[in-house]
């Protein structure tokens, strides 16, 4: 069976466009970046891997899930994420020691609200969907201090 040019490529639209801005961001990288950092007394886990959680219902679910692997106990582990335009988003982070993706008790954790150690409200990430597609918004800087024991 052959499968023209338009049919490909709609599957193609279909699959890379399947949540949101998938395309937008294969096209032009994530819009969502920053920095998890461990703050001091959070032991440095060597091959712990770190989970950065995007949520729109308090974590009850998260929209987004990125992780990124600690290989050699770094302090400060950059990451970024695609997530959907014009939906309130909060941010927050955790070393995931036993390496089953969830948040458990005795992991470090944080939130993204803007202060250095962590014990702030969860400042909120909305970026505004760009119906002229002439700029793609990016949220820099969303680093997350991890500081608290669950």
């Amino acid at each position: 069976m052959h499968i023209g040019t338009g049919a490909a490529l709609i599957a193609c639209t279909l699959v890379l466009g399947g949540c949101g801005n998938s395309l937008k961001c294969a096209l032009q990288g994530d819009n969502l970046k920053g920095h998890v950092t461990l703050a001091e007394g959070v032991p440095l886990a060597s091959g712990a891997d770190v989970v950065i959680e995007v949520s729109s219902d308090s974590f009850v679910t998260a929209a987004e899930t990125v992780t990124r692997e600690n290989l050699h106990a770094l302090v400060a582990v950059p990451y970024s994420a695609c997530i959907s335009n014009d939906v309130d988003f909060n941010v927050r982070a955790f070393q995931d020691i036993n390496g089953n993706g969830a948040l458990d008790a005795g992991e470090f954790l944080g939130l993204y609200d803007g202060t250095s150690d962590g014990s702030g409200t969860a400042r909120t990430v909305n970026l505004p969907a760009d119906e002229t597609n002439e700029t793609w918004e990016v949220e820099d800087g969303v680093d997350i201090t991890l500081d608290t024991e669950s």
